[in-house]
């Protein structure tokens, strides 16, 4: 889907997932800090999943209490590193609060989160590789359960403002946050006030002390295809800080965004079976590869392999 006029083509850079939408236009009042031509009702939107795709040519970051009310919101995708933060000084407080079904984002661009930005949502995942700040009381899953698979990246962050993590109710075992070293020492000499309750409620913290990615898979290749299973074969990339998983993108077909950028599963290493799948679809699948301190490659070369 293109938008634009007669004189310039415009590719969407932002899709919203929503269970249920009629109108695209909703989406007018949602962001703020844009410039008049950044997007334009012409350019918004809805395909068959109800997902709101649109244009954006500038910087843009989510107004107070933007989608706080949307209960059928589940996700949000920029693929055109527009969507910077979600910044209480310009009112984005609140921008995705008690959302459960919100449960992916994809958003690598974003430098700064407001103040309860994505607390008692679905998420599971913040990759934040250029955020600075971090708002209070962000990072709270619901249901609560999540907690032992949460995983925050923020390796430039050097301000997390007051319980940046609920960790009062219940425990943060298995959740891992990979920080900046610089927090080690920013609470007078100690560490961060806000990793230190995170740590003491069972949170694990690895300090990130190479963002150096692993390099980017280029043969990737498929064999003993079966009606629902395919074994995935690559040469291990180099990777000073180690490999802790490969990450698997799978898209049937169906023209859902989604399959794009959230994962399809884990695997440790070339040879592992992908399993789960339909007879006699035609799946594309990539990789990334993803090191011990959360830094990820880029997309591998993309392959299509139909089961049988």
């Amino acid at each position: 889907m293109f938008f634009g006029d007669k004189n310039i083509i415009y590719e969407p850079n932002m899709f919203i997932g929503l269970v249920d939408v009629a109108d695209p236009d909703f989406i007018a009042d949602k962001f703020n800090g844009v410039v008049s031509d950044s997007y334009d009702p012409k350019k918004r939107e809805i395909d068959i999943f109800n997902i709101v795709s649109f244009y954006i040519n500038a910087p843009v970051k989510s107004s107070q209490n933007a989608f706080r009310y949307d209960s059928n919101l589940y996700f949000l995708i920029s693929t055109g590193g527009k969507f910077i933060s979600t910044n209480s000084k310009t009112g984005g407080d609140f921008g995705f609060f008690g959302r459960p079904s919100f449960n992916f984002m994809h958003a690598p661009e974003m430098d700064f989160l407001g103040r309860q930005a994505f607390q008692n949502t679905g998420l599971t995942e913040f990759y934040l590789p250029v955020a600075t700040y971090i708002g209070s009381s962000n990072f709270a899953p619901n249901p609560y359960s999540l907690r032992s698979s949460f995983r925050i990246y923020i390796p430039n962050v050097t301000t997390l403002n007051s319980s940046f993590i609920i960790s009062s109710t219940v425990n943060w075992a298995g959740a891992i946050c990979y920080a900046n070293p610089y927090l080690q020492t920013s609470n007078s000499g100690g560490l961060d006030a806000q990793l230190s309750a995170f740590q003491t409620d069972g949170g694990t913290i690895v300090w990130v002390t190479s963002t150096t990615p692993p390099s980017t898979i280029s043969d990737l290749s498929a064999s003993n295809i079966t009606t629902t299973t395919f074994d995935l074969n690559f040469t291990a990339p180099t990777s000073v800080n180690g490999i802790q998983a490969y990450e698997v993108y799978l898209d049937n077909g169906n023209g859902h965004i989604l399959q794009r950028y959230k994962k399809y599963t884990d695997i440790s290493a070339s040879g592992a079976t992908i399993s789960g799948l339909t007879s006699g679809v035609t799946y594309k699948a990539r990789l990334i590869a993803r090191s011990n301190f959360y830094t990820k490659s880029e997309f591998s070369n993309e392959i299509t392999v139909t089961t049988l």
